[in-house]
């Protein structure tokens, strides 16, 4: 999956280089509004027409987000997955980073995140996606939340979203 993101991402800033006159059309998030916000307004139409652009902006975001250094970039990125709908890939790469990054290695950075993002991305992300993994077994998620659990600032958002 990162290989092919790489290869991708690559291949974008090729193409951009090549072709001066598709740099010289103004486009939705370019420029100063190459930002996940201005991704967010407009995510289908950049993930359908800025394919390349639509995953540099993706994985910046995400980048940030794992850095845990701000809550508030964090829950930004999280609220992708109120943005996704029926996207299988967008959807299928968000469930990878949330299970394979954040559930089995920053389980607290995660949840102090959902803490600060609304009740839709909350539900989405423990309530569906978390509910039902596909890149680590349901088990390994239910330990680690399990640890979490009794946290007075995580109680009642893991069991209101969660169902347990």
């Amino acid at each position: 999956m990162k290989v092919c993101r790489f290869v991708c991402l690559s291949l974008a800033i090729a193409l951009s280089a090549a072709n001066p006159a598709h740099a010289r059309v103004e486009k939705p998030c370019s420029g100063k509004n190459e930002t996940l916000e201005c991704l967010k307004e407009n995510f289908s139409d950049i993930y359908d027409g800025q394919y390349f652009k639509f995953l540099m902006i993706i994985n910046k975001a995400e980048v940030a987000a794992l850095n845990c250094n701000s809550g508030e970039k964090t829950a930004a990125y999280l609220d992708v997955a109120s943005k996704i709908g029926k996207n299988l890939e967008v959807e299928e790469g968000f469930k990878d980073m949330l299970e394979t990054k954040f559930i089995m290695e920053k389980p607290a950075c995660l949840l102090d995140a959902l803490l600060l993002s609304d009740d839709n991305v909350k539900e989405i992300i423990l309530g569906k996606y978390l509910a039902k993994p596909r890149f680590i077994d349901k088990k390994e998620v239910d330990a680690v939340l399990a640890r979490y659990r009794e946290h007075e600032k995580y109680k009642e958002m893991l069991k209101r979203f969660s169902g347990k």
